[in-house]
């Protein structure tokens, strides 16, 4: 008799989990043709005049050029929104305290390469933005997310053939939280994907 209250608990306890935790879940289960819709984003018309949107991709692209440190990457992030560049956050799982992608995240980005070899895609260059949570260093962090962003990359190159001069990998280690309120959150590790077009 006093399983079953247990029990009830139990299986409540699992659905509303599961509820909880399905957004999360659905934005790494994304297929290759929803990858590809959201970084292809809206389209764009041509003008003649100059807007503040070509004006910040412009800003953007010079900043890429150069050697960049902890200003440029807060320029980075003003820019990007202020270009409103289409963008996708994943979460690419590591081993702990590496850059060795786990195995578990090839499928993700099987999937990804996949969205960035379609014919909308294909001439697009991509900005490849490792992000950690905010435990350990700034340093520790930054360095760590450089080293993650290069793995994603080189994965999509050695295993997809995809040329590498379309990414820049950049490391932005807790500079650019995606949970401010909670910096230790799971969700502000994660690798961003952005086609600066």
């Amino acid at each position: 008799k006093a399983l079953k209250p247990f029990c009830a608990a139990f299986v409540f306890g699992t659905i509303l989990s599961t509820m909880i935790l399905q957004p999360a879940i659905a934005e790494d289960a994304m297929s290759a043709e929803d990858i590809q819709a959201k970084l292809k984003g809206p389209k764009l018309t041509r003008s003649l005049k100059v807007t503040p949107r070509d004006q910040s991709k412009k800003e953007l692209e010079a900043i890429l050029k150069r050697s960049i440190g902890v200003n440029e990457r807060k320029k980075i992030v003003e820019l990007a929104e202020k270009a409103e560049l289409p963008r996708v956050d994943f979460s690419v799982e590591f081993d702990f305290n590496s850059s060795d992608i786990n195995q578990t995240s090839y499928p993700t980005l099987d999937t990804l390469a996949e969205a960035l070899k379609s014919p909308d895609l294909q001439e697009s260059k991509f900005l490849i933005n490792g992000h950690t949570d905010s435990k350990g260093s700034d340093e520790y962090n930054e360095k760590l997310s450089q080293l993650r962003a290069n793995s994603v990359v080189m994965y999509l190159v050695s295993q997809h053939d995809i040329d590498k001069s379309r990414f820049k990998a950049i490391g932005f280690g807790e500079s650019a939280l995606k949970n401010v309120e909670d910096g230790e959150n799971a969700e502000n590790r994660r690798v961003e994907i952005i086609n600066r077009q």
